[in-house]
């Protein structure tokens, strides 16, 4: 389920896939442009929800990927947001 997700994801330009060759494989996934650019609108959805429905917020990369969407030069720094060995 969670590779179909992610292989999805990658179909739809969110998100870039990096297989590194090693036993087992890793692979890495980074966001890519157009998932930088859903950051500030996925936020305000978590900060909405937070208000009126009362869910916690769970945003651990919200900070790091948001100062990549407001200053241009830190796009170029590849963060990976996801990582695990094998598939």
């Amino acid at each position: 389920m969670l590779t179909a997700q992610l292989r999805q994801l990658e179909k739809d330009g969110v998100i870039q896939r990096k297989i590194k060759p090693s036993t087992p494989p890793q692979v890495t996934y980074y966001l890519s442009k157009a998932g930088d650019d859903l950051i500030p609108m996925l936020t305000d959805m978590c900060h909405w929800g937070t208000r009126h429905l009362g869910i916690p917020p769970n945003l651990p990369m919200i900070r790091r990927a948001k100062s990549r969407s407001e200053n241009p030069s830190l796009r170029k720094q590849n963060y990976p947001f996801f990582a695990f060995s094998g598939e």
